[in-house]
C-alpha cells in the first residue's frame, strides 16, 4: 500500500471516529484547547494557522467548547500529526504553558510580598521564604517599619548566606555577615538601643546601666544568633511600667519561636477574658 493511500485511510478513519464521538457524546469534541473568545492576543496567529490546518485535512470543526476541550486534547494532537502540523500544535502548547507560567509567577510574587509585609524582620532568609530574586522585592514590604533586618543567622547556611548592605533613607538597616561575632554585636546594639529608649527608662532621671546590661546579656545568651526571636521578645520587656516588671518579664520570656507563639496566644486570651470581666462588672454597677 502506498504511503498516500495509508494516510488517506488514517485521515478518513480519524474523521469518522470524530463524527461518531460527536454523535455519541457531544461533550467530547476533537478541537482546540480554548474557545476563540478566550484565546490571548499573542495566540491569535497560531489559532488561525491551526484552524487552517483542520480545514486542509478535511475535518469539520464543531463549536469550540472550553469545558470539554481538554478531553479532546489527544485527538487534536493526532489529527495535527497526521497532517504534518506538529509544529503548530507545539507552538500552541508552548503559548499556553507560557501563559500559565506568567500567571504562576505573578501569584508567587504576590505571595512573597504578603510574607514580607507580615515580617518586619527576616531571619535566615532562605528558611523563611524562597524565590527572592532582587533586593528591590525584599525592600517592598519595609516602608513603614522602624527597623529593617536582613540576616542569615544559621551557621549551616554556607555559600547560600545572603548578606545585604543597604541604607533605607531614615530607616535602620543592619548588615549581618556570616561571622557569629557580627551577629551577636548587631543583637547587642539593637537590644541596648531599644531598651535605653523605652518610655520607662527615658522618664527616669538616671538610667540604670546595670539593668540594661543584664537585659542585653540575657537576651544575647538565649538568642543563639536568632535575631527574629530577639526582635519579638524585646517588645514584651520595653513596654513594662516599672524596672521590677521589666526584670520579671525578662525572667519569663519564652525560649524559642514555638514557645513564643504559645505565650502570645495565651496572653491574648487572658487579656480578652480580663476585658470581658471588666466590661461585665461595669455594666452590673450601672
Amino acid at each position: 500500500m502506498k504511503v498516500e493511500d495509508h494516510l488517506a485511510e488514517e485521515k478518513f478513519a480519524l474523521s469518522e471516529r470524530s463524527q461518531n464521538m460527536m454523535v455519541r457524546d457531544r461533550a467530547v469534541r476533537p478541537v482546540l484547547f480554548l474557545p476563540r473568545r478566550q484565546v490571548a492576543a499573542e495566540d491569535a496567529a497560531v489559532l488561525n494557522q491551526l484552524l487552517a490546518a483542520y480545514k486542509r485535512i478535511g475535518l469539520k470543526l464543531p463549536t469550540l467548547d472550553l469545558s470539554n476541550a481538554l478531553k479532546a486534547h489527544l485527538d487534536c494532537q493526532q489529527a495535527l500529526a497526521l497532517a504534518g502540523e506538529e509544529q503548530i500544535a507545539s507552538r500552541l502548547i508552548k503559548a499556553r504553558e507560557e501563559r500559565e507560567r506568567r500567571h504562576n509567577e505573578i501569584e508567587r510574587e504576590d505571595e512573597e510580598k504578603s510574607i514580607i509585609e507580615r515580617h518586619n524582620v527576616l531571619d535566615a532568609i532562605r528558611e523563611v521564604v524562597t524565590g527572592f530574586t532582587t533586593i528591590r522585592r525584599l525592600n517592598l514590604g519595609f516602608s513603614k517599619v522602624p527597623i529593617t533586618v536582613f540576616c542569615g543567622s544559621r551557621e549551616s547556611q554556607g555559600p547560600d548566606l545572603l548578606t545585604i548592605s543597604r541604607r533605607l533613607r531614615t530607616r535602620s538597616s543592619i548588615d549581618l555577615s556570616q561571622e557569629r561575632v557580627a551577629i551577636e554585636s548587631a543583637i547587642s546594639s539593637f537590644v541596648h538601643a531599644t531598651i535605653a529608649q523605652s518610655p520607662l527608662l527615658c522618664d527616669t532621671e538616671s538610667i540604670d546601666k546595670k539593668v540594661i546590661d543584664r537585659i542585653e546579656q540575657t537576651l544575647l545568651s538565649m538568642a543563639d544568633g536568632m535575631f527574629l526571636w530577639v526582635r519579638l521578645v524585646v517588645s514584651t520587656i520595653e513596654n513594662a511600667y516599672t524596672v521590677e516588671q521589666m526584670l520579671q518579664a525578662l525572667d519569663r520570656i519564652p525560649r524559642g519561636l514555638e514557645d513564643l507563639v504559645v505565650a502570645e496566644n495565651l496572653s491574648y486570651r487572658l487579656l480578652t477574658l480580663k476585658l470581658a470581666i471588666t466590661s461585665s462588672s461595669s455594666g452590673s454597677k450601672r
